[in-house]
């Protein structure tokens, strides 16, 4: 794989952090995640560069902050993934927006 693999979390609970941890063991890459507030699962990670986005659960701000990431990592594989049903639904119900994913 020529591509850098990127992971972006949707979260900042224990699963955001197990979802970190396995592409970090896998392939020694860090993951970004985004939640409405930092919690001990992923607060000083050195595997997660998170970013506290507070109104991310708003399908609109997740769509901007997630096309302003892809734009930033252009050329890289970039993996989304909703550490919560709530933001894997986001996710499905906004699928066609998000092609860079």
């Amino acid at each position: 794989m020529n591509e850098k693999i990127t992971p972006v979390l949707l979260g900042a609970d224990l699963n955001c952090y197990n979802f970190a941890r396995a592409f970090h063991e896998a392939y020694g890459v860090s993951s970004y995640a985004f939640g409405r507030y930092e919690i001990s699962a992923t607060k000083g990670s050195k595997i997660i560069n998170f970013k506290v986005v507070p109104d991310i659960d708003n399908e609109e701000t997740m769509i901007r902050e997630l096309t302003a990431f892809a734009k930033e990592h252009e050329g890289e594989a970039l993996y989304l993934f909703g550490c919560t049903d709530d933001y894997a639904a986001m996710i499905i119900r906004r699928k066609a927006e998000l092609p860079q994913f």
